[in-house]
C-alpha cells in the first residue's frame, strides 16, 4: 500500500541523508495479489500508517495535518478511479450485447460512409475499439489522448 511512503516519512523525520541513484533497483509489478490494485487495501494501508505516525508522534502539527489531507485526497482519487472503471464496465457490457446482436461499431461507420477514423483515448477501450475496427476494414489514422506522450506507436 503506502509502505514506501511510510519509509520516506520515517527517514525524513530522523533527518537521514538521501542520494540520487539512477540505477533501477526494484520494479513493482501489479499482479492482482498485491495491495496496489485493491482500493480497500490501499485505503486501509494509508489509514494504518497515519495512525502509527500520529500515535508515535513521527509527525505533528501541520505536517500531520498535511499527511491526513494527502490520505483523504488519495481516497477520493481511488473512488474516482472506481467510478471510471464502473463506467467502463457498463460501456463494455453494452458493447458486448450489441456485438452479440451483430450491431458492431464498424457496421455503423460503414453505413455512414466512414472508412477512416480517429479514436479518442488509447486506453483499454480505445485499444479494443482499434482491434474491432481494424478487423472490419476501418482505418484508424490517429489517437487523441491527453497522455499522448505515453503512446509508443500505432497500432497499439
Amino acid at each position: 500500500g503506502v509502505d514506501d511512503w511510510f519509509l520516506w516519512i520515517c527517514m525524513l523525520s530522523r533527518n537521514d541523508k538521501f542520494a540520487l541513484n539512477e540505477e533501477v533497483l526494484f520494479e513493482h509489478i501489479i499482479h492482482g495479489q498485491n495491495v496496489s490494485g485493491k482500493t480497500i487495501g490501499i485505503v486501509n494501508s494509508g489509514q494504518e500508517v497515519f495512525e502509527y505516525v500520529k500515535k508515535n508522534k513521527v509527525l505533528q502539527g501541520k505536517e500531520l495535518e498535511q499527511m491526513e489531507n494527502a490520505i483523504q485526497q488519495s481516497i477520493i482519487q481511488h473512488i474516482q478511479m472506481m467510478d471510471k472503471y464502473k463506467d467502463m464496465f457498463m460501456l463494455y457490457d453494452k458493447w458486448l450485447r450489441n456485438n452479440r446482436q451483430e450491431r458492431k461499431v464498424s457496421q455503423y461507420l460503414n453505413i455512414q460512409g466512414c472508412k477512416t477514423v480517429a479514436i479518442y483515448g488509447n486506453g483499454y477501450l480505445g485499444r479494443q475499439l482499434y482491434e474491432e475496427l481494424s478487423q472490419d476494414g476501418i482505418r484508424v489514422c490517429y489517437y487523441i489522448d491527453q497522455n499522448a506522450s505515453y503512446i509508443n506507436c500505432m497500432p497499439p
